[in-house]
């Protein structure tokens, strides 16, 4: 059964976040804390994915099936919406990979906190921006922050690599509260 206007707007929240079908893989998502997000789900090389269209009611329902319909047009193209998007996401932030940001984050942050911070620098510098500075933060994984902190230990510098690691966890924070 098709959603209208009225549906959308007399969704309820409740204890575990539940959908709404509109119909053709709209739906409109409730969570628990009222929000309600439009996701357009399909199948993609015989695989079931989804994408977020927006948040109601700043996406309307109607504008709601205009980006479904525009999805669902690049999944008959070959193409995957979500992955459009994330690519998209990365055009807007062209050229900031993980080895460009910490110089914005040890000039706003760590010189800021601390009276030395070449040790927090060299980190950057022997240990991150070799294994991830060509990545851009959002493709970065825990994986890849294993290998260093690993490789930091097989060296025996167990502490540098716990140190390592924080740094690298209030940096991706900075990165995120960035939109990098």
């Amino acid at each position: 059964m098709k959603l209208t206007e009225t549906k959308v707007r007399v969704l309820k929240p409740r204890e575990k976040a539940y959908q709404g079908a509109d119909g053709h893989g709209l739906v409109a998502e409730v969570h628990p804390g009222g929000a309600v997000s439009w996701v357009y789900r399909y199948r993609f090389q015989g695989r079931p994915q989804s994408v977020r269209l927006g948040q109601y009611p700043v996406i309307t329902l109607r504008e709601a099936r205009d980006k479904r319909l525009e999805a669902a047009r690049l999944v008959a193209q070959g193409k995957s919406p979500s992955a459009e998007k994330k690519a998209a996401k990365r055009a807007l932030n062209a050229g900031m990979t993980v080895s460009e940001v910490p110089d914005v984050y040890v000039d706003e942050i760590v010189r800021r906190d601390r009276k030395d911070s070449a040790i927090m620098e060299r980190y950057f510098r022997r240990e991150i921006n070799p294994t991830i500075g060509s990545l851009f933060p959002s493709d970065v994984t825990p994986r890849h922050v294993l290998t260093i902190t690993d490789r930091m230990k097989e060296r025996g510098v167990p502490m540098a690599a716990l140190d390592a690691r924080n740094l690298l966890k209030r940096f991706f924070d900075f990165a995120i509260a960035r939109q990098i």
